[in-house]
């Protein structure tokens, strides 16, 4: 799994957004201490 950068831009924060909505949709929450690597 390759890691993926968010800059502070208004696309970068759309597609965090894009990144996040995917992980929810799939059901991958992730436990209070874990890490969790967007892709």
């Amino acid at each position: 799994m390759s890691s993926r950068r968010f800059p502070r831009t208004a696309s970068g924060l759309h597609r965090l957004e894009k990144a996040l909505d995917e992980l929810l949709a799939a059901h991958e929450l992730p436990g209070r201490d874990d890490v969790v690597w967007l892709r």
